[in-house]
């Protein structure tokens, strides 16, 4: 009898690979389940919010802040493998085994970081989570040794190189030490976490003396244990009972038991929900309360992507602090379905500050938030830092293909949007398209992976590719992240496969780049679709080889005059004021907000 397994060469697999085989979830059905799972998670979470403030002295109004963050990777882990388990159902009826390792355990995880990091990576969780939900088939296991199985890719430790707003130099490491120095003794009065990127920026204009302070995410956790009695009346089969799941199952024609199924999933929420964020609730409540209490600020710039940063969100908000969120990379505004970015940020904020755009995405739940355009602090400074590099025509490479990353497992707060393994055979089929096109018209390659998973993941296609190229290519082993003045100046031009945070740096860097996008993994906003298009006009983005192939000969020929070109210099400049703003005067800007706000 056939086996399934999360990746099987033999038998029947649950996950696809570069060959063809496993369960694709296409990326027109993603958004479609995407759309649905933003209706599906709030009467839960409005649900288990009730339960806790029934039997617990829990009254706090925020207390879905931190419910949402732990309880939707939970539930969209539990959602997908059922969703892919009936489609297997449906392929192939359900007489086969389903893997069984002989380690298959996990218990109650601390912190949802624990869960996802988990559910995302590691062969033998994802196993675990399958064969708990075929028992709803009847499904029977099949006993397989541990040891047999690959558990994850080794993670390698990469340099990032997005942070750098300097030159090394002796003056510009003093004139750090010295922002981090006063930003120690003076402190400002607006609490802040979560800048990403840009804190140098912020550091470097005095923003941490004059207007922001760090806050202190630091307390101990209280070493609390899993409380069964307590889960038992939180967790109830009945807080599954809504019409959003009901249409979720008729939509993917589930033909299981109702009741069955919520049981289930039941029982799956009851045993992996954090203890952080039901055991150690209160505790962790009370030290959000104190820190936020050493405040008077009306506002706080947050970004809550763990959860001692969603508890602080709650207690800003219990005392009526409006949270302001600011952008931290691509895809904002001008990509479509950002589950993450909606459920994770947009909802926790009342002011979301952009690169320059001003449209959501349509759902009632962000009418209320208020979206304000400023320069990128950090795009701005790091255009400085790139400004003193030459770019010139005898270049070792003409173009440093640099393409997204792909994932093993699906993220636990993800849509259509993101490295998703359903796109595994597009990813290597946009590889080997770039390859073929390219070196056979004499264009030469250096080719930076996203990561080592990556690279693993696609190992037959750079076999492949090695094979029927040897020599003609050159791969970089060292996988960091971004690039370096080193990197950029072995090549004429940087390539993507789509419009991600490094094009945006490029473009407003005036960094030579084009994309080869052929929407297989991101689509744009139908708003956005217009500038799009001009960019495809000028030649900075192609969905076909050939016109990629035309263009960068047109580039080679004269780099100065292709990047001189005035249709294309004021198409760019239309693109980065709403998407990629820059100013070397952002921090006026910056400060005038805030004057504004307090």
């Amino acid at each position: 009898m056939r086996i399934l397994s999360i990746e099987s060469k033999s038998g029947l697999r649950l996950y696809p690979s570069s060959q063809g085989k496993g369960i694709v979830i296409s990326q027109e059905e993603m958004r479609i389940i995407s759309a649905q799972y933003h209706d599906i998670y709030n009467p839960i979470i409005q649900n288990i919010c009730e339960n806790i403030r029934s039997h617990t002295k829990i009254e706090s109004d925020n207390l879905e802040v931190i419910i949402r963050y732990s309880t939707i990777p939970i539930i969209y882990a539990f959602l997908d493998k059922l969703v892919r388990l009936n489609k297997v159902v449906k392929q192939n009826g359900a007489d086969f085994l389903v893997e069984e390792l002989d380690c298959n355990y996990f218990y109650t995880p601390v912190s949802t970081v624990e869960f996802r990091r988990n559910a995302d990576e590691k062969y033998k969780f994802n196993s675990y989570i399958l064969l708990l939900v075929s028992k709803l088939w009847g499904i029977k296991p099949s006993i397989t040794l541990s040891s047999s199985k690959s558990n994850e890719t080794p993670h390698k430790t990469r340099v990032n190189n997005l942070s750098r707003i300097y030159f090394r130099s002796f003056s510009n490491g003093l004139k750090f030490r010295l922002s981090l120095f006063l930003s120690k003794i003076r402190k400002g009065k607006v609490p802040v976490f979560g800048v990403a990127y840009a804190k140098s920026p912020f550091l470097k204009y005095g923003f941490y003396y004059k207007l922001f302070d760090d806050l202190d995410l630091n307390w101990s956790m209280d070493g609390a244990k899993v409380n069964d009695s307590l889960r038992t009346k939180v967790f109830t089969p009945d807080i599954f009972n809504c019409s959003e799941l009901d249409k979720f199952y008729e939509n993917q024609k589930i033909t299981l038991s109702r009741k069955s199924v919520n049981d289930s999933i039941c029982n799956f929420v009851k045993q992996f929900f954090p203890i952080e964020s039901l055991e150690s609730l209160e505790f962790n409540m009370m030290h959000a309360r104190r820190v936020v209490g050493k405040y008077d600020s009306k506002f706080m710039i947050a970004r809550g992507g763990a959860a001692k940063g969603k508890f602080i969100i709650m207690a800003a908000k219990e005392r009526d602090i409006k949270i302001i969120g600011i952008q931290h990379g691509g895809y904002f505004g001008y990509i479509n379905d950002l589950h993450q970015t909606i459920e994770y940020e947009y909802r926790d904020l009342d002011i979301f500050i952009s690169w320059g755009w001003n449209k959501l995405p349509n759902y009632n739940f962000l009418r209320n938030l208020k979206v304000v355009q400023l320069p990128s602090p950090w795009l701005s400074e790091r255009r400085k830092y790139w400004q003193s590099e030459k770019y010139i025509n005898n270049k070792k490479f003409d173009v440093l293909f640099m393409p997204s990353g792909i994932k093993r497992f699906p993220l636990t707060v993800q849509g259509a949007t993101g490295p998703r393994i359903d796109l595994v055979s597009d990813f290597s089929l946009n590889i080997r398209d770039v390859f073929d096109a390219l070196i056979p018209n004499n264009i030469s390659l250096v080719f930076k992976p996203y990561d080592n998973i990556t690279l693993d993941i696609l190992s037959e296609t750079m076999y492949d590719l090695s094979c029927k190229y040897k020599d003609k290519y050159n791969l970089i082993d060292k996988i960091d992240k971004g690039f370096t003045s080193e990197l950029i100046s072995s090549s004429g031009l940087i390539l993507w496969n789509q419009p991600g945070t490094g094009f945006l740096e490029c473009i407003s860097a005036q960094i030579p780049t084009m994309i080869f996008w052929t929407r297989f993994s991101t689509k744009e906003e139908e708003w956005v679709e217009e500038i799009f298009k001009k960019l495809e006009k000028v030649g900075v983005i192609h969905s076909r080889v050939d016109t990629l192939v035309q263009e960068i000969k047109v580039f080679n020929k004269s780099s100065d005059e292709w990047m001189k070109n005035p249709e294309r210099i004021s198409v760019i400049e239309e693109f980065c004021y709403q998407y990629a703003r820059v100013d070397d005067n952002w921090h006026r800007q910056w400060r005038d907000f805030f004057s504004n706000l307090t």
